[in-house]
């Protein structure tokens, strides 16, 4: 007796194929590990990382992504720097303030901008609210 059998389709995790390219910018390793895990957890795809915000203008310019994280303190130039920057890059540029900081007023300045702002440790919820 012959039993027929059909292929059997590998099942993906529920992340889209096409979910926001997100660059990710920390200075630190770990917390570029932990925002890679929600945004992965939340559909988005990593299109780069990067430690600095000068990196982070650099890459910017080549993978063209749709969301960029971006942390307030940094060596060298600051996310607030670097916010601008982006911005005169592309107006359209959506940025994600990530801060430890609660009480700043530059950061209270950047979300009168409209740039939304988390706190760290960041909420996933919130996070996939905001990369959508």
């Amino acid at each position: 007796m012959t039993i027929a059998t059909r292929p059997v389709r590998a099942r993906r995790a529920s992340v889209p194929k096409h979910g926001p390219r997100v660059l990710v910018v920390d200075d630190s390793g770990f917390a570029r590990a932990h925002l890679r895990q929600l945004l992965g957890r939340a559909g988005a795809r990593i299109a780069a990382e990067a430690s600095t915000a000068n990196e982070a203008l650099q890459l910017f310019l080549t993978v063209r992504p749709d969301v960029v994280t971006m942390d307030m303190n940094m060596p060298g130039l600051n996310g607030l720097d670097a916010i601008l920057a982006l911005r005169d890059l592309d107006p359209r540029c959506r940025v994600i303030l990530i801060t430890a900081v609660r009480e700043d007023p530059i950061v209270a300045g950047l979300a009168a901008m409209g740039v939304p702002v988390l706190h760290k440790p960041v909420d996933e919820a919130q996070l996939a609210r905001l990369i959508r």
